[in-house]
């Protein structure tokens, strides 16, 4: 349910690719990480303090955030350098991070939604 509110808040940005099992991809043009932490802020506006929200700083100078969710992941890729955001959302599965907060779901492959 959560997912379903975060696919009509993204709904604006741009669909990336096509999305393979429960698995849908976004992306927005950015210019700086605030733009990008204010996306994520339509979905968890207390993302900074949430336990569910957990944030990876990137060799590249980028961000990947997972909000973790009982029904899924959302993954926020920021990479102000390479002016993009992306968004994917994983509706029934999630990944290793977040195991602690959806142990019921089966855990994807890898540790992240992004190939980079």
């Amino acid at each position: 349910m959560r997912l379903a509110v975060l696919a009509a808040l993204v709904s604006g940005l741009v669909p990336e690719m096509a999305a393979a099992e429960n698995l849908k991809f976004y992306e927005k043009p950015i210019s700086t990480m605030a733009e990008c932490h204010a996306l994520l802020a339509l979905q968890a506006p207390d993302w900074k303090t949430s336990p569910d929200v957990i944030v990876r700083k990137l060799s590249n100078g980028a961000e990947l955030i997972d909000h973790c969710m009982a029904d899924g992941v959302a993954e926020f890729y920021c990479n102000p350098k390479g002016k993009q955001a992306m968004v994917g959302v994983l509706v029934d599965q999630t990944v290793a991070v977040c195991r602690k907060t959806a142990p019921k779901l089966k855990v994807r492959k890898g540790d992240m939604l992004f190939a980079r």
